[in-house]
């Protein structure tokens, strides 16, 4: 009984809505949408709006077109907040570090991905050339084996030029590498170590004051024995 209601209290904490989705063309992506951009994923975060959850993408642009703005912040929706799950069907959540291409919308103040999936590319290179990746219909016609100049040049069509940004030698993501507990307990007692280490060879004594403790014992050590062979020697003369 306990775990039938955990069950369904899991399906009431998850919500699962269905869309479908009809081909279109690059084209008339470009006609749909607001803009575009490529570049790499930095930071995920699940966000309530509007009463829905939706995950807040921030792509630092490599180029933009019709966008002129180094960075963009794009919402998909879906996403998990506070043990509450809201999935759209088809539509995934990039991965930090991932290198895109998005059509997207602008509304409200607020850029969305454009026709859901549909405005989801990947970029894959084939020889010396990039080539556009449908996220959705990646065999259709109108997208199939799409390379990025001719990409530029349909959107140049449209009057969307392009925006260049230099990407910084490594682009900082909100999601750092994660040490696992016990080699960050080793780093920190190695670093420790280190640091006591360099403190003692920072504080210690010169070469010549190391001899001299030394010294000291050995005058003090060979004058106890030369008194002790001293003493004896008297004690003999007298007998």
């Amino acid at each position: 009984m306990k775990k039938l209601l955990s069950f369904i209290l899991l399906l009431a904490s998850f919500e699962v809505l269905a869309t479908k989705y009809r081909p279109l063309t690059f084209d008339q992506l470009i006609d749909e949408s607001n803009g575009a951009t490529r570049g790499i994923v930095t930071e995920l975060k699940a966000v309530m709006k509007d009463g829905q959850i939706w995950t807040k993408v921030t792509i630092t642009n490599k180029v933009s077109y019709n966008i002129n703005s180094p960075q963009i912040e794009m919402y998909i929706p879906g996403g998990t907040i506070n043990g509450k799950s809201m999935k759209i069907e088809s539509v995934d959540f990039p991965n930090i570090g991932d290198e895109k291409f998005y059509f997207v919308k602008y509304r409200d103040g607020f850029y969305y991905i454009s026709n859901l999936s549909l405005g989801e590319f990947s970029i894959r290179k084939v020889g010396n050339e990039e080539i556009l990746i449908s996220k959705i219909f990646p065999d259709f016609p109108g997208l199939k084996n799409l390379s990025t100049g001719m990409a530029d040049k349909k959107m140049g069509a449209k009057g969307w030029l392009p925006s260049l940004y230099e990407l910084p030698a490594k682009v900082e993501t909100i999601h750092e590498k994660v040490v696992d507990a016990t080699t960050l307990k080793a780093n920190q007692r190695d670093i420790a170590e280190q640091k006591v280490i360099a403190f003692k060879e920072d504080n210690a004594p010169s070469g010549m004051i190391r001899i001299v403790p030394w010294l000291t014992f050995a005058v003090i050590l060979g004058c106890l024995i030369y008194g002790a062979m001293s003493s004896s020697k008297k004690k003999n003369e007298k007998r």
